[in-house]
């Protein structure tokens, strides 16, 4: 029995077996050219070891695109960086022109922003116009801390309840009977008698049940005087054209002061008025 021994060429490319007369690599798709030529396969196995032994490994591709459109971008980049430079330049000018708040944390020694901070309201004047007489108190304010914004609406609430003519005393700027404990009073009219102070707080102690009669004098050590009530002339003699026209300016003056202005304006009248 006589065995028949098959030979094959290898593949130039993959090595895999071919036979004589194919002529592409079933495996990797070479294509043979002389599959037929004997020196085209000699010089193909002589060349076939060094492609095996200098088969470089497979580096990615690299998109160039994408280098370019990165170099294209650089000054637009070194732009934006100018600009964000100026831009914080600008904001660190503004945040050392800007003054660091000032925190008062605890109780600080006299004489600190602590005691600034709790510093009495401006004093506010008195409406009472007569050198001394009688009102109807109808409640108190505490001096301290009370400003001209509370006053007023003590006020318009007092109002709103029915009382009339309603003003305010400064303890300081009259003695009160009985006092107010040094407390700002809120008071409705202005009496010369006590009767009818009195005859007034009927019709208030519903509304206000703390309402009492308050007697008002002169301060204790006061350096002012109380307003003057003005004397109108009923003399004789006719007022002349001089007379007749400071009367009518110091009526008007008097129709347009109100609060404080109006109590200054009652202690600067004087003696004598010619109503025109």
């Amino acid at each position: 029995m006589t065995t028949q021994t098959l030979a094959y060429q290898p593949c130039d490319q993959c090595g895999s077996a071919l036979d004589e007369q194919q002529r592409y690599c079933v495996v990797c798709g070479a294509n043979r050219r002389h599959p037929g030529d004997p020196v085209a396969r000699y010089l193909s196995a002589a060349r076939r070891p060094r492609a095996a032994a200098a088969a470089p490994a497979v580096a990615p591709r690299t998109d160039g695109r994408w280098i370019a459109a990165a170099f294209a971008l650089l000054p637009v980049a070194a732009a934006i960086g100018v600009l964000a430079g100026r831009g914080n330049s600008d904001v660190v000018a503004a945040l050392r022109a800007q003054k660091a708040p000032v925190v008062q944390i605890g109780s600080g020694p006299a004489g600190t922003a602590g005691t600034a901070a709790t510093a009495p309201a401006a004093t506010i004047a008195s409406d009472f116009t007569l050198a001394r007489g009688f009102v109807v108190k109808l409640s108190t304010l505490p001096a301290s801390g009370t400003g001209a914004a509370a006053v007023a609406a003590a006020k318009r609430s007092a109002k709103a309840k029915g009382a009339t003519a309603v003003g305010l005393i400064n303890p300081g700027d009259f003695s009160l009977t009985p006092s107010s404990g040094g407390a700002y009073l809120l008071y409705s009219g202005q009496f010369t008698t006590r009767a009818a102070a009195a005859k007034a707080l009927t019709k208030l102690e519903k509304a206000f049940p703390a309402a009492a009669v308050v007697a008002v004098g002169k301060a204790a050590g006061a350096t002012r005087a109380a307003p003057a009530a003005a004397r109108v002339s009923t003399g004789s003699s006719p007022p002349t054209a001089k007379q007749k026209a400071q009367g009518a300016k110091v009526v008007q003056e008097i129709q347009r002061s109100k609060g404080s202005g109006y109590v200054q304006q009652q202690r600067n009248l004087p003696d004598t008025i010619v109503v025109p």
